[in-house]
């Protein structure tokens, strides 16, 4: 038997040693030890129910399961604190150990050999030999993550914020660990680290970078993102100078390594590393050394957030030598470089190319003209055709229109596409009859269902500005009210994507028809083929009668004024997608004060207990009926609380660029005179910015409304980027 009172590391590495009966896993035959059960831990996915009672673990007997195949519960004695015994137990297989003389907890010292390393990875394997077969282990890492609960969770978070507060090292990278092998999401708002860790946890960080130590120095950043912090400026500029050796000494994987370490605490390279790595990449590129300059637009492609003016000109410029030299796999290579770092041609590049591009089409250079669309499409970011001071010539126009032509005739649709993408680029415009030709081609696709096809002709359309022809404007919408007619919602749902992409018009009396269906589906209770109406009405950009925006507004009414919350729920997913709306002519129905009570309880219910479904539906009801919080007393407040997760919510939903749960939350805040964050005001200002640095206009009006429309401000503090 084992004794659990030993302070003697159990050998488990030889698979050979038998088995006690009443100290092993039924499956998997793993060995049970106070130093066991934490090998068995640290070697593949923690069991987050033995890690947590691991952590709070008194000298009492507790039960445990095993770790690896979740089977069964044993019994073992517990003598000690865990952070004891793990702070005098270095050799956990499966994990990294740490060599002597090199990097600890207290001081960093010495070499790390090549045969240390070694020692390490055969150590990993044979514990690796004695795991269970794949199914279990999937199993119980299923299990795992289902039985997470929420108790358990703040007990994670609260032992990581002990571990690194107290300097419990080994104990935090055991968290650390159970954290990324179970997918656990920490929220960085909830846990409170000292300074003096951070300090700690950054000179640990480049301590392990020093000596090659990249599975620890990778850990260490992974905290670092758990807690949600930053190193020190003294760390990231370390970091930015062990980056630029790297780089200097051709040292590429360890280039890499620091790469990612840098990306994922967030450290931000100084001006001198920027302009290091710039320059090195200019170069690289005058040197004709490609691959070289490829590694170095993958590293500023992930830690550099914009190219400096300068340095956009010098990479553009030589892509314009290249063109204009012909030297095509140059262009290509500059062509990807320019696109990874994100860096914007100027007018006159563009002005250049798009001439080059004119050149090319009027010359009939077809492979040129293939080449140089693929350099504008992958750089410009705007058409070519307007800036442009010449137009393309009518034999061009004509021959490229011929040629798309041909091309779907011999069923060449990558080539179509390309040619399409040229018409754009240049603003040339289809022949007539070859416009007629494409609107035939797209009804006959419909007519034999080849839906592959209506998807590419489609795309032609948008790309070339051509129109259907009136009779084929007619058969297509005769198609879509056949297939509605006969419930045949595939084929209806693929004809109203036809109708958006080539900006084509429903009939009036086909339209009302739509609308008059939509109100029988509802009478009759039928929601699926209610559902399926709305969305063609959607896509079709159909307007509803005033008569049956009146009727379904005041169906929605009556439904939350007796308290029927289903049925308002599916009325009001339908007047979201049909854009009904309230009238104001005096012949709406209207809440009852205990009607708009019962929502507004239910609202802050729902943002209460996290359930955002629930509150984007209710937020939305109040909104299409008119409905007001209440402010006489009898409905519930958000706490602080609960205005912070929402804050947090909208902050994340605009980071990730979620522009429907943006306008949710946004709602949500509105109609509950919720305040945002200081931090979120200013994070959703700095991403403003950004948007406007990156030319993305359409993310920054939308970032703009959200923070006009919720009273959020420009935070004056001088923290936020300007």
């Amino acid at each position: 038997m084992i004794n659990p009172n030993s302070t003697k590391p159990v050998d488990h590495s030889q698979n050979s040693q038998p088995a006690e009966a009443g100290n092993s896993c039924p499956i998997c035959k793993i060995v049970f030890g106070r130093d066991v059960t934490v090998t068995a831990c640290c070697s593949k996915k923690i069991d987050t129910a033995y890690l947590l009672q691991a952590l709070q673990a008194t000298p009492l007997e507790v039960r445990l399961r095993c770790p690896l195949c979740n089977a069964g519960q044993l019994d073992s004695a517990q003598s000690e604190p865990f952070s004891v015994r793990v702070g005098a137990q270095r050799n956990i297989p499966g994990f990294f150990n740490e060599p002597q003389g090199a990097c600890s907890s207290q001081s960093a010292s010495g070499n790390f050999s090549a045969a240390q390393k070694a020692e390490r990875t055969t150590s990993h394997e044979r514990q690796m030999d004695t795991l269970p077969p794949r199914e279990l282990q999937q199993d119980s890492i299923q299990g795992t993550r289902a039985g997470l609960t929420e108790d358990d969770y703040w007990a994670l978070i609260g032992n990581l914020t002990e571990a690194l507060n107290n300097g419990l090292w080994d104990k935090a990278y055991i968290i650390q660990r159970a954290i990324q092998d179970t997918g656990i999401k920490l929220k960085p708002s909830y846990i409170w680290v000292k300074n003096d860790a951070k300090l700690a946890l950054g000179n640990m960080l480049i301590e392990a970078v020093d000596i090659g130590f990249w599975e620890k120095a990778d850990l260490l950043q992974q905290i670092f993102k758990s807690i949600g912090a930053t190193p020190s400026y003294d760390v990231q500029k370390a970091l930015g100078n062990r980056l630029i050796e790297a780089v200097n000494n051709g040292l590429w994987d360890e280039a890499d390594s620091l790469r990612c370490i840098i990306q994922g605490t967030g450290a931000r390279p100084s001006y001198d590393v920027k302009k290091a790595l710039f320059n090195r990449l200019i170069e690289a590129v005058n040197n004709g050394f490609w691959d070289k300059a490829c590694s170095l637009q993958c590293i500023i492609q992930s830690i550099v957030l914009r190219v400096p003016d300068n340095f956009q000109d010098a990479l553009c410029n030589k892509l314009i030598e290249a063109v204009d030299d012909k030297s095509w796999d140059k262009a290509d290579i500059l062509r990807q470089i320019i696109k990874g770092t994100r860096a914007i041609p100027q007018f006159e590049h563009e002005w250049a190319l798009g001439n080059r591009l004119m050149e090319a089409v009027n010359n009939g250079l077809w492979e040129e003209v293939y080449s140089l669309q693929r350099i504008i499409q992958d750089t410009g970011p705007r058409p070519t055709s307007k800036i442009l001071w010449v137009r393309p010539t009518h034999e061009a126009e004509r021959a490229l229109s011929n040629m798309l032509i041909e091309a779907l005739n011999n069923g060449s649709w990558d080539n179509a596409d390309l040619l399409q993408q040229v018409i754009n680029s240049i603003g040339a415009s289809l022949a007539d009859a070859d416009e007629r030709i494409l609107s035939n081609k797209l009804i006959e696709a419909v007519n034999n269902g080849l839906w592959d096809n209506t998807d590419r002709i489609q795309r032609i359309f948008q790309g070339t500005g051509a129109r259907l022809s009136d009779d084929d404007q007619q058969a297509l919408a005769n198609k879509l009210m056949e297939a509605v007619n006969n419930e045949s919602w595939d084929i209806a749902d693929r004809l109203q994507q036809i109708f958006k992409g080539t900006w084509t018009i429903l009939p009036n009396d086909d339209m009302k028809a739509l609308s008059h269906k939509l109100i029988e589906a509802v009478n009759n209770g039928s929601w699926e083929n209610a559902y399926n109406l709305q969305g063609i009405i959607q896509g079709t950009m159909t307007r509803l009668t005033d008569d049956d925006q009146r009727l379904l507004i005041n169906m929605l009414i009556e439904a939350v004024n007796n308290g029927l919350w289903e049925r308002a729920f599916s009325l009001h997913r339908i007047i979201q997608g049909t854009g009904a709306r309230l009238m104001d002519d005096g012949t709406m129905a209207r809440l009852t004060d205990n009607a708009q009570r019962a929502q507004g309880n239910k609202l802050i219910e729902a943002v209460q207990n996290g359930s955002w479904d629930d509150a984007n539906s209710f937020q939305g009801i109040m909104q299409s009926t008119g409905a007001r919080l209440m402010d006489d007393g009898t409905v519930a407040r958000l706490t602080d609380d609960d205005q912070r997760v929402l804050s947090d919510k909208l902050a994340e939903a605009v980071l990730k660029r979620l522009w429907d749960k943006a306008n949710s939350f946004q709602g949500i805040i509105q109609i509950t005179g919720a305040r945002l964050t200081d931090d979120d005001q200013r994070a959703l200002n700095d991403m403003r910015i950004q948007a406007v640095y990156n030319d993305s206009w359409d993310d920054a009006v939308r970032i703009r409304c959200i923070l006009e429309s919720i009273g959020a401000r420009p935070m004056d503090d001088g923290k936020a980027d300007v």
